[in-house]
């Protein structure tokens, strides 16, 4: 395994780990379903309230992927500036 296949590996699960591990609190002005489905548990307000968890659901998936995306670009940016400090500190 090439050292650039090793990094790219570290980065994206490390990238993962942080996508994962941050908290995401969704706040959505949907609070309707949720007070609804409380006051009355009915088959049309459950279905309503399924469908508001799921925008819910998409809401913090999307925002994993754009957190370990963002960490992914900055770890291996932080990695190549590194090498290269590195490399051209030996040239001088």
């Amino acid at each position: 395994m090439t050292a650039y296949v090793r990094q790219l590996a570290v980065t994206a699960i490390l990238a993962f780990v942080v996508a994962i591990c941050t908290p995401v609190f969704v706040h959505r002005r949907d609070f309707v379903a949720f007070s609804q489905w409380r006051q009355n548990q009915t088959a049309e307000n459950t279905a309503l309230l399924n469908t508001q968890v799921q925008k819910n659901q998409w809401v913090v998936l999307r925002f994993e992927l754009a957190a370990g995306g963002i960490v992914f670009v900055a770890l291996n940016a932080g990695w190549l500036l590194t090498r290269r400090l590195k490399c051209w500190s030996s040239h001088r």
